[in-house]
């Protein structure tokens, strides 16, 4: 018997069945790793060059799925009038089923109260159906109810899966920090990271922090931000305090009413929390940028006032340095000493951006009539 195979033979023996395990379950989570970076990043149209080591990552997917330069991704195009779920179909479907999907995936437009909208057959027909039972059909009633029904069910089998699929990773990304830090590494990282990884009964999956290294330095730049801006509020504070512009003020409200959003104060519920309209905005600001964080990285609410006292510590000069360093981070020039506008300002701005995301999101959103009011035509 040679010696390689002696010493193969040795390695087989002495193998356990734990060993070979975890060896698999380690191959596993780096594959389900992969998949879900794969999924969340997005197609990079940028160069490939087959010289250059290949990058895969967040914002980075692999070479070969990218987009090609003056290459159309659908050559073809979609069928007027048809979804896209159309051309994921088998081939092999009996006509009867493939005409009935491509019908119920037609898209028509129907009237909603004062509107046209357009929706797929499908959603029409279940529509004229929940019309009909308001109406008082006894049999539009029972049908409603019993595929509510259904679908509530097949909708808990799913979740059921999804939840036990998600749950058992989170235990194996658990177990490989674990192993980094049992190793001494100095920063051990995994992505997504277990606390990342949100589970709520009845509910989907949500990945709130980064997916791999690339990922998380948009993460540490919101931290760095945030201390920032706590820096600054401190600073402004010592500071001649510069009144805010109320011409500038007064077309931020204008542009709020014509738009029809809110202006809530969602710092109005916090304990303790007392501001007037020619305060500098940067404590507030950093709330705003410590509450989009993941709870791992964010500044509890007993920490703040170690991290104020912190900065409160420090001499004007220590401050003016600081933030100057800070924005020099960012890769922001900012003149020395310069203030941050007052918080009656900032907060117009803040919540002007915010209802703007959120009305882009309605089914009332009129981009024409937003960009009429804001000038951007």
């Amino acid at each position: 018997m040679s010696d390689d195979k002696r010493i193969n033979d040795d390695e087989n023996r002495h193998s356990t069945p734990d060993a070979s395990r975890d060896k698999l379950n380690a191959e596993i989570a780096r594959r389900i790793r992969k998949q879900i970076v794969s999924h969340y990043a997005k197609p990079n149209a940028g160069a490939d060059n087959p010289d250059q080591d290949e990058k895969v990552g967040y914002k980075s997917p692999p070479t070969h799925t990218r987009f090609k330069p003056g290459q159309s991704g659908n050559p073809k195009g979609r069928p007027k009038n048809v979804r896209s779920t159309a051309s994921r179909r088998p081939d092999d479907l009996p006509e009867v089923t493939d005409v009935m999907l491509r019908q119920l995936e037609q898209i028509i437009s129907v009237r909603d109260g004062d509107r046209l909208i357009e929706i797929s057959v499908l959603e029409a027909t279940i529509r004229a159906q929940q019309a009909a039972a308001l109406k008082g059909s006894v049999r539009a009633q029972q049908q409603i109810i019993e595929s509510a029904r259904r679908a509530k069910d097949e909708e808990a089998a799913w979740l059921e899966q999804h939840h036990a699929f998600w749950t058992s990773f989170q235990v194996m990304q658990r177990e490989e920090l674990d192993k980094q830090i049992a190793a001494g590494e100095k920063d051990p990282q995994v992505y997504p990271h277990p606390d990342d990884i949100v589970l709520k009964r009845g509910k989907r999956v949500r990945i709130v922090g980064p997916l791999d290294e690339e990922h998380a330095k948009h993460f540490t730049e919101s931290q760095h931000l945030r201390d920032l801006m706590l820096m600054h509020y401190e600073l402004d504070n010592r500071s001649a305090r510069i009144p805010a512009d109320e011409d500038a003020i007064a077309l931020l409200d204008s542009i709020r009413e014509q738009l029809g959003l809110r202006l809530d104060d969602p710092f109005a519920k916090v304990k303790g929390y007392v501001h007037e309209d020619d305060d500098p905005g940067g404590f507030f600001i950093a709330m705003w940028l410590n509450s989009l964080l993941p709870e791992r990285m964010r500044i509890g609410e007993e920490d703040w006032y170690v991290e104020v006292l912190k900065v409160r510590r420090m001499t004007k000069r220590e401050l003016l340095k600081a933030t100057r360093e800070g924005w020099r981070q960012l890769g922001v020039r900012v003149k020395r000493g310069a203030t941050l506008p007052p918080w009656s300002l900032l907060r117009r701005l803040l919540y002007l951006a915010i209802g703007l995301l959120k009305l882009s999101r309605s089914p009332d959103y009129d981009p024409e009539h937003v960009d009429a009011v804001l000038g951007t035509k």
